[in-house]
């Protein structure tokens, strides 16, 4: 993508002014010279990670969470799979995202001749993906000689400039593949000599949570004619407000069973003795037991079994959000399954994603026990509960397309240079 002469200048300009900082913090007695100021001249103090290397570049301004969801999923089917990912901003970066094994975020290179190369001698990526338009002709353009295939995700056409179109439909066309967020502007697919598919925006995909699957039918056949709600992660103090809500709910359905999962599993038997004491007939998972016709109130207190609990309980309750600090499920794990989520008023630990379902009206707030209790009887009616549950489905899926593509055709890429 050509670039015009004050363009020329500015990098050059940025390039001069990185250097001028990395000498004077070189200087005896200076403090030690930052990581981000050193990658940004195309070095680093790591080493490159054995295996394969994907090489993602983020353009300014692009939501992370959809291309590491992607980067997660791919890492699980490629053990040997390492991930460099560069932006512009990278402690804000990881300061959102944390640390992930298996990924390293660096600064991105200024756009210039000879730092692309020392970036790409250090790194030696084996591939390379650009996740929205970021306008780095002589970095691009390196990867490419060099012979690194690369891909594009998330592109607006539209954003890139008229008096770049021609030089950067030439870089472009080199792509193995380009998936664009919105439709390409009039004449550039004539430019490229190709098509550019649409897919719409790249977001995070939830996976979703495992389960035994025979266990999932032993249980389904006992519970086959009763009717389940769910209370997952569910703190001490919030057992009042739940046990209220049952007792609301089940003046409807006498026959109606809650599962509750505590937030800490060692406090089961505490909840089930506790339950009991207000003349609740309970079981306890973790002595074996299992929820029987007469059993109002089971205690699920084994971890790691939350995709079973979502995939049996059409309405899931998540605890942690009936009172302050918020904590709790990922909302998205239970949409993705199909159960309709209930929810407090604290969900500052995930609010993206309650922001997200309530905007898709995928998810109900409660205000207290006798609040949830109401919700819970009207949500007894089949035809509402799967209202809200595939709306919450909808939700979790939408980006699938996206995401998807995507996947598959890196996955064609990694089989290419794995070979």
């Amino acid at each position: 993508m050509s670039l015009s002469f004050a363009q020329l200048l500015r990098r050059a300009g940025a390039e001069r002014a990185a250097i001028a900082a990395r000498r004077k913090l070189a200087a005896p007695g200076a403090d030690a010279i930052p990581g981000d100021l050193d990658e940004s001249l195309g070095r680093s103090r790591a080493e490159r990670p054995g295996g394969t290397l994907l090489w993602v570049h983020l353009a300014p301004g692009v939501d992370p969470r959809g291309i590491r969801s992607l980067l997660a999923a791919l890492r699980q089917e490629h053990r040997d799979l390492s991930c460099l990912l560069s932006c512009d901003e990278p402690s804000a970066l990881r300061a959102a995202c944390g640390e992930v094994p298996g990924e390293r975020v660096v600064a991105a290179p200024i756009d210039t001749p000879a730092i692309a190369q020392r970036f790409l001698s250090h790194w030696r990526p084996d591939m390379a993906i650009w996740v929205g338009m970021d306008m780095r002709p002589a970095l691009a353009g390196a990867a490419l000689d060099r012979g690194v295939p690369m891909g594009g995700i998330d592109l607006d056409l539209r954003a890139l400039p008229g008096r770049f179109r021609k030089g950067g439909a030439r870089q472009l066309a080199r792509f193995r593949f380009l998936l664009a967020s919105t439709p390409p502007p009039a004449g550039l697919e004539s430019q490229l000599g190709r098509a550019v598919e649409r897919v719409g925006r790249l977001r995070p995909l939830q996976a979703p949570l495992r389960c035994n699957e025979g266990e999932r039918e032993h249980l389904a056949g006992l519970l086959l004619s009763r009717p389940v709600w769910l209370a997952a992660g569910l703190r001490a103090e919030e057992l009042a407000a739940v046990a209220t809500a049952h007792r609301i709910a089940s003046h409807l359905s006498h026959r109606l069973l809650l599962i509750v999962v505590p937030e800490a599993p060692e406090e089961g038997a505490m909840l089930r003795d506790r339950l009991a004491a207000q003349g609740w007939r309970c079981a306890l998972r973790s002595a074996d037991e299992e929820p029987r016709d007469d059993t109002a109130i089971y205690v699920a207190d084994t971890a790691g079994e939350d995709g079973l609990w979502y995939r049996l309980a059409p309405i899931s309750f998540l605890g942690g959000t009936l009172s302050p600090p918020a904590a709790g499920r990922d909302p998205g794990a239970p949409a993705a399954l199909g159960s309709a989520v209930l929810h407090g008023p604290a969900t500052a630990a995930h609010a993206d994603s309650y922001a997200a379902l309530h905007q898709g009206r995928a998810a109900w707030r409660v205000r207290d026990g006798e609040d949830l209790g109401r919700v819970v009887e009207r949500l007894l009616s089949p035809e509402k509960v799967a209202r809200l549950a595939h709306a919450a489905w909808m939700v979790t899926t939408d980006g699938a397309d996206a995401f998807n593509r995507a996947h598959e055709l890196i996955e064609a890429m990694l089989d290419e240079v794995s070979q």
